[in-house]
């Protein structure tokens, strides 16, 4: 049901953008919206904006938001192993793109209330962190991981947005939609092991995703015979198959029209 919606989606906001671009005539006063949206700090996220208003009641936004957070506080707050120091600090970043297309039924371009369809691309990943787990016979190791998720999806945003007449922007929206989204993750340089058991740890970890199956731990999202394992002389990792992520949207922003 989630990827037919985003099947049907994808096509409507291809159309509407196809179509807007050639429509520049009876522009409103001010064609370009510079916004910074502060309330995505609480993400640990810097989230930017910027929207030309390509006829009297439609306006096209590229945002872009980017995520870090600081080694001290994934290494408390994420890191299972007391040998976080054998590899470095682990770092967590992130990234998303999002163009949309706004339609201003009751004002002109830029201003007052929205409506409209928006695609979304993220990446996020957590990288160089120390990470335990138990192998198949049932020794305690520690190996270096990364682990990332990334996803492309769209949805509908609404919101409103005020201009004041020195230029100043306010703008509050949410929104709500869907992604196909992906899980990868590997764990390398783990403790004692020699670069040809690497195919033995490949193993373990298909023992461990068949027991999910046989046990009946599967869901609705993941079957345990999709995922992609792999091994290499000093790694071993696996790759989830697609699944379907929501993608909630709201926020603040301030910003600047000219």
């Amino acid at each position: 049901m989630f990827l037919k919606g985003i099947k049907r989606i994808a096509p409507l906001v291809t159309l509407f953008l196809i179509t807007s671009v050639v429509l520049f005539a009876q522009k409103g006063e001010r064609d370009h919206v510079i916004t910074w949206t502060p309330t995505s700090l609480a993400f640990t996220k810097i989230g930017l904006g910027y929207e030309y208003t390509l006829n009297e009641k439609i306006g096209l936004r590229l945002g872009i938001g980017w995520s870090y957070v600081t080694p001290g506080l994934i290494d408390s707050e994420f890191s299972n192993s007391n040998d976080a120091a054998l590899f470095g600090e682990p770092d967590f970043d992130g990234l998303d793109i999002t163009p949309e297309l706004r339609f201003y039924p009751g004002g002109k371009a830029a201003e007052k209330f929205f409506i409209g369809p928006f695609l979304r691309y993220y990446k996020y990943g957590i990288n160089n962190l120390a990470f335990d787990f138990e192998d198949g016979g049932g020794v305690d190791r520690t190996g270096e991981g990364d682990f990332n998720v990334n996803g492309f999806g769209g949805g509908i945003v609404l919101g409103g947005q005020w201009i004041a007449n020195n230029g100043f922007v306010f703008g509050i929206h949410t929104g709500f939609g869907y992604a196909v989204a992906k899980f990868s993750g590997e764990v390398r340089n783990v403790s004692g092991v020699e670069p040809e058991e690497y195919k033995g740890l490949e193993q373990d970890l298909i023992d461990e995703l068949n027991d999910i199956g046989a046990n009946g731990e599967d869901n609705t999202i993941f079957d345990a015979n999709d995922f992609g394992t792999y091994s290499t002389s000093n790694s071993v990792g696996m790759d989830s198959p697609n699944f379907p992520a929501p993608i909630i949207r709201f926020g603040l922003s301030i910003g600047y029209a000219f």
